[in-house]
């Protein structure tokens, strides 16, 4: 099983299933002006998952804009759209802001 950021809006359930996952998948589709993730709790989640035990591969995934596609409303403005390289190095970057330390890269 693996945990999706994204997929999972409480943070009860993603911690009832962290015991289990096999993978965590670190989503992102907007940045706000801070380089927040836009609609992912991103300030509560990768430490929930660090908390959990769990000691995997955090695997980044950015999806690009989010537009129309039956996404909620965010929770932040999203600022311009990055291009694939530009979104996924914001979200390793998002991603050692709240765990404190640099995530290593498969290569």
């Amino acid at each position: 099983m693996s945990v999706v950021f994204m997929e999972v809006p409480e943070l009860a359930d993603v911690a009832a299933m962290l015991p289990f996952a096999q993978c965590v998948c670190a989503e992102a589709h907007d940045f706000d002006a801070n380089g927040g993730e836009c609609f992912s709790d991103y300030s509560r989640m990768p430490r929930l998952v660090a908390d959990s035990g769990y000691r995997g591969w955090i695997e980044v995934e950015y999806e690009g804009p989010a537009g129309t596609r039956g996404m909620p409303v965010p929770e932040r403005t999203p600022g311009p759209a990055l291009g694939e390289r530009q979104g996924a190095v914001a979200t390793n970057r998002l991603l050692q802001r709240h765990l404190g330390a640099a995530p290593c890269a498969k290569s």
